[in-house]
């Protein structure tokens, strides 16, 4: 049968295969099944009973664990005879609406090609070593694999869709039909792909066979559409028994016996074999709301804010390659001077309530309370007659440059290892101590390799403003005077303190509201608040901190009343 390819074709053959879906469903030819949910659970909300195309699809989320799943769906022969009949002609009706098969193919290969090479360079910023024998769980035309055969791997393919898996193996890849093929011929891969795939998974059981394919120091790569990322309408279809949000994919993919490498709310991530004895994982039950919210309040209708992920803007690659630089110099580490000092001190961050309160600094800091100060404001103290004890650098930013131009012979400069290094090297000549700030084999293997006993790692947050807290705590101050650490503005107009070195970032924006009250922040500084609320927490309940008292504007004191409870304080953002 042939069509025409204007788009009033491509339509009606999409149309068709649609119509044959719902036909085959309520005559029985697809059967359906019912579903229990991953984590054994069965107290599910309905979400909705019609699919993005119109096709009877009932999707439910579980109100323990907050995983949204097909509930009934088709049976897996089902599946598999709806990929090989209807699938495509559904999804990809613009290119598939001719009798050349092997010219849409030809496309996709191309478009599968390019993808590939995306997460070659991901390998690469990830520090993954380049892999010898790659597997494409779900690789459709096989295209994602070309890459990896062109640099040198063996390729492997698993595919239902049969069409596409010839086409795929003419290219030089094998592609098989199920996993089980894989294991019978003994593949071990280094690297395994799962990219729009385990949302189509009817059994998520099945992703533990992926370990009889991993090679012991392997790595798995999935990605599925982070349910708060993308246009929801884009989500629900016939195909995908599951959906996921970051939370979700990490509680399902640990409880499975991997473990995170990297996860954002993308749902792009890498995982690798969970080494160590499986623990019990807490099911984000919490995230029944956040999604159900996201999904039914739409518009100005108030819904809470879920707790997102902060991620690294730096890759790996880069950082380690800092790190390696920068321990050549030698820096004595920070854990020198863990303990050594007690009392009070004042925390000096960027932001724009700070101007308002450059004399309440002064006068404290002449009552010899020592400052740790943020980089970006070591210059602006300085330009004022404010010499600070401490001053933190904490990533790789090229508007960290400017802040140490004309550093202080009294100041001790506290560096994370992944700073620029030609900060290190402008500071060779001045007191300087040395951190990680993240606890990992690698940062640990470079230290071992310049001669470094000890590794001080510091959790710094994803600010650092944040990170003049725990730096404080582990020199040993216990009452802490925050100034600065604003995360909210009172306009958009100014979003950091008068004359603060390196250029302003720009700033996604938004309004929240906080136990009736209205603020302009961003995203990213709720994060920031949480994290700082958590270090505050278990600084406390360690007896690192004993008072801490936040001036000028903050949306911690949003948040918070600045005062230590028996119990923590359930706070909503809205």
């Amino acid at each position: 049968m042939k069509y025409k390819k204007d788009a009033k074709g491509r339509a009606h053959l999409a149309l068709s295969y649609i119509q044959s879906v719902t036909n085959k469903l309520q005559s029985g030819e697809y059967p359906m099944e019912e579903t229990q949910c991953f984590c054994g659970a069965d107290d599910d909300r309905e979400l909705m009973l019609l699919e993005r195309n119109g096709i009877p699809h009932r999707y439910v989320i579980c109100n323990e664990c907050a995983l949204m799943r097909a509930n009934p769906r088709m049976t897996k022969e089902s599946y598999e005879k709806f990929y090989n009949n209807e699938y495509r002609y559904i999804n990809y009706a613009p290119s598939w609406a001719t009798a050349d098969e092997t010219g849409d193919f030809f496309t996709h290969y191309r478009i599968q090609s390019h993808n590939g090479r995306r997460l070659q360079q991901q390998l690469a910023d990830f520090d993954i070593p380049t892999p010898k024998v790659v597997v494409d769980y779900g690789c459709f035309v096989g295209g994602m694999l070309e890459p990896f055969k062109e640099a040198g791997a063996e390729t492997y393919g698993v595919e239902w869709d049969v069409d596409a898996a010839l086409y795929g193996s003419a290219q030089g890849h094998t592609i098989v039909n199920s996993i089980d093929e894989l294991i019978a011929k003994g593949v071990k891969a280094d690297f395994i792909i799962l990219k729009d795939v385990i949302e189509h998974f009817t059994d998520l059981n099945e992703v533990k066979r992926i370990k009889e394919i991993m090679a012991p120091d392997a790595h798995l790569y999935v990605y599925t559409p982070g349910f708060f990322r993308n246009n929801i309408d884009w989500y629900f279809q016939i195909a995908h028994t599951y959906q996921f949000c970051q939370r979700t994919l990490e509680y399902v993919m640990t409880e499975l016996g991997f473990t995170e490498n990297y996860s954002d709310e993308e749902c792009d991530s890498f995982w690798t074999l969970n080494k160590f004895e499986y623990f019990q994982v807490d099911k984000p039950k919490e995230w029944v709301e956040y999604i159900t919210d996201h999904l039914f309040k739409r518009g100005d209708e108030a819904r809470k804010m879920p707790r997102f992920r902060g991620v690294c803007k730096f890759p790996r690659r880069l950082l380690f390659e800092n790190i390696d630089k920068n321990l050549s110099m030698k820096y004595p580490d920070l854990s020198e001077l863990w303990g050594k000092s007690s009392g009070d001190v004042i925390c000096v961050g960027g932001g724009p309530s700070v101007d308002g309160q450059l004399e309440a600094i002064r006068e404290l800091h002449n009552t010899k309370v020592p400052i740790i100060c943020i980089a970006r404001m070591y210059p602006f103290l300085l330009s004022h007659g404010i010499v600070p004890e401490y001053v933190i650098s904490l990533d790789c930013s090229v508007e960290q440059e400017v802040c140490f131009e004309k550093p202080h012979p009294l100041t001790t400069h506290i560096l994370a290892l992944v700073s620029r290094p030609s900060i290190f090297e402008k500071l060779k000549d001045h007191k300087c101590y040395v951190f990680s700030s993240q606890d990992n084999i690698k940062t640990k293997e470079l230290r071992q390799k310049h001669g470094y006993t000890t590794d001080g790692v510091i959790n710094s947050g994803g600010s650092v403003a944040i990170s003049t807290i725990p730096v404080g705590m582990s020199l040993g101050f216990n009452n802490f005077h925050v100034f600065g650490l604003d995360l909210m503005f009172s306009s958009e107009k100014q979003t950091h303190a008068d004359g603060i070195a390196g250029p302003s970032l720009p700033q996604n924006f938004c309004e929240v509201e906080i136990k009736g009250e209205t603020v302009l922040t961003t995203p990213s500084f709720i994060d920031f608040a949480n994290q700082t609320l958590d270090m505050i927490s278990v600084g406390h309940s360690m007896g690192c901190l004993k008072s801490i008292e936040f001036y000028g504007d903050s949306l911690i004191k949003h948040m918070w009343d600045c005062q230590f409870h028996e119990e923590a304080e359930d706070v909503s953002v809205s």
